[in-house]
């Protein structure tokens, strides 16, 4: 058994990674001191629902186990409109932050989650194509 450190970043790093993004963004995204209620169903709602369909897409890759290509396609897919969803995230985090009051270092952290969250989907997916080489062609 390898230790953690001793292991590449897999699938449930990516979906761990996924849930402190969602949780921190749904705490940030409550506060009516940073993020006004009277915004709740523009932004506020956007940046939540991004978060979550980050998420989403991950538990959805992960329950694919390819058996033949059109799986394997499937799985990549949504491995692939969660990184960009990530990247989606990023960019609101930046436009919200610009137009309320989140601190420089609330969105410092955040958009690090963000990115970690991007980074082991990306090694998920190079695991993946690896790990199914017979799918890749």
């Amino acid at each position: 058994m390898r230790l953690k450190s001793e292991r590449k970043p897999g699938r449930y790093d990516s979906i761990q990674a996924a849930k402190e993004l969602a949780g921190y963004t749904l705490r940030i995204t409550s506060n009516e001191q940073r993020f006004p209620k009277r915004y709740r169903f523009t932004v506020t709602a956007k940046l939540q629902e991004k978060a979550l369909d980050i998420l989403d897409k991950l538990i959805m890759a992960n329950e694919l186990y390819p058996n033949n290509q059109a799986e394997f396609d499937t799985r990549i897919l949504y491995q692939k409109e969660a990184r960009a969803g990530c990247r989606a995230l990023m960019t609101l985090m930046e436009v919200a932050a610009n137009a309320f009051k989140v601190e420089a270092g609330t969105l410092k952290y955040w958009t690090e989650l963000a990115a970690t969250t991007m980074r082991l989907i990306t090694s998920w997916t190079l695991s993946d194509k690896e790990r199914f080489k017979k799918y890749t062609g």
